[in-house]
C-alpha cells in the first residue's frame, strides 16, 4: 500500500546527497489531514526554527544497505495513528518547498508534514493511546525537542489537553496527569 512504499529514490544527479551515496526514501501522499509526522516531522525545520530535533541525514535518507527500510511516519485520517478528531489540522503544514530545497525530495510539490508540538502530541498520543509508560515521549526528551517555558505551555494547552478527548477511557488519567506534570526544565 502506499503508506508501506519504501522503494528509495537517488538524490538528484550531481546534488548533495550523490557523493554520499545515499538515497531518499519515497513519500506516500499527503494532505492536511494525512501527513508525515513523529520523528521525521521533528528532524525537517522552516529557517528559523529552533525546535525539534537534528538528525536530517539519518532521519530522511539511507545508504541502501538496510535489510529493512521504514516507510513515512504517514498519520491521520485512515492511518493507524489518527489525532485528527481532537486535533483538526492544527499544526500540519507543507514543507514541500523545505523538502526540495534539501534534495529530501525530488520534484517540487506539496507535502505535508506536522510542525514540532504536533508531531510531539501525536507521539504522546501513541502512548497515551495504548496505556504505556512514555517510552516514545518522556518529559525530559520533550524538553530536549522544545526550548522554552512558552513553548511547553503551548504545547500542553493546544496539543496535549485537547488528546485527552480521544485518548481511551481507561487511559485518560495516566495521559492528564502526564500532560498537568509537564513542566519546563
Amino acid at each position: 500500500t502506499a503508506l508501506l512504499d519504501t522503494k528509495l529514490a537517488p538524490a538528484r544527479p550531481g546534488g548533495l546527497m550523490e557523493p554520499y551515496g545515499l538515497y531518499r526514501f519515497v513519500l506516500p501522499d499527503t494532505s492536511p489531514d494525512r501527513y508525515i509526522s513523529f520523528l521525521r516531522a521533528l528532524n525537517v525545520h522552516e529557517d528559523g526554527e529552533d525546535t525539534g530535533d537534528w538528525h536530517q541525514m539519518a532521519t530522511w535518507f539511507t545508504d541502501n544497505r538496510m535489510d529493512k527500510r521504514p516507510a513515512a511516519s504517514v498519520v491521520g485520517r485512515g492511518c493507524g495513528v489518527d489525532t485528527t478528531p481532537a486535533l483538526g489540522t492544527s499544526g500540519v503544514r507543507d514543507m514541500g518547498k523545505v523538502l526540495f530545497e534539501r534534495e529530501i525530495i525530488d520534484i517540487p510539490g506539496q507535502v505535508w508534514v506536522a510542525d514540532h508540538m504536533r508531531a510531539i502530541a501525536d507521539i504522546v498520543y501513541v502512548d497515551s493511546a495504548e496505556g504505556r509508560d512514555r517510552r516514545h515521549a518522556s518529559h525530559r526528551q520533550i524538553n530536549s525537542w522544545l526550548h522554552t517555558e512558552e513553548q511547553i505551555a503551548k504545547l500542553r494547552k493546544d496539543f496535549l489537553r485537547p488528546l485527552g478527548d480521544i485518548v481511551p477511557s481507561e487511559h485518560k488519567p495516566a495521559h492528564e496527569r502526564f500532560v498537568a506534570e509537564l513542566e519546563w526544565d
